[in-house]
């Protein structure tokens, strides 16, 4: 039986803006985890997207790459997950967290600020599908779910 590698591997030159994935490679400070998300950030989950629920929310959600966003719910501060090399609870879902950095907290209760949702892209639509946990160290695929259209400049004003 003949085994071969299931994975396809593509290479190309760094891109310009991608040159910040491999600045101090060498250097024993550079780490992929601190890296990695404010790019990935950056390049695919920072935009505007158009609301395609009619659940009580704004018509327009902002992520932007700071880590804010407005339009979706009362939330205003978001942040992926980041399991790049780690384990983590919300396996096999890309996770999503959005808190409302308003509500101050009771250290002697669960954050009740922050929800959780697994997001995916389907060319243009970001799905948000909640996510639920009884013990905050294994988190299950909700039902309720949020649909966007992620919008892109034209380059005109």
């Amino acid at each position: 039986m003949n085994a071969t590698d299931s994975i396809k591997y593509t290479f190309r030159r760094i891109r310009k803006n991608e040159r910040k994935l491999v600045k101090g490679i060498e250097d024993k400070s550079w780490h992929p985890i601190k890296t990695f998300p404010p790019f990935f950030i950056e390049q695919l989950i920072s935009g505007k997207y158009k609301a395609l629920n009619k659940d009580r929310q704004a018509p327009l959600m902002t992520l932007d790459t700071t880590g804010k966003v407005h339009g979706f719910k009362k939330y205003n501060k978001y942040y992926i997950h980041s399991y790049f090399l780690t384990h983590h609870p919300y396996r096999p879902e890309d996770a999503i967290i959005f808190e409302d950095t308003t509500i101050q907290l009771n250290n002697n209760r669960p954050m009740h600020n922050s929800v959780v949702y697994s997001w995916e892209f389907r060319q243009d639509t970001l799905i948000l599908t909640e996510m639920h946990t009884q013990s905050y160290e294994q988190w299950n695929k909700g039902t309720k779910t949020y649909t966007f259209i992620k919008q892109h400049s034209t380059g005109s004003k």
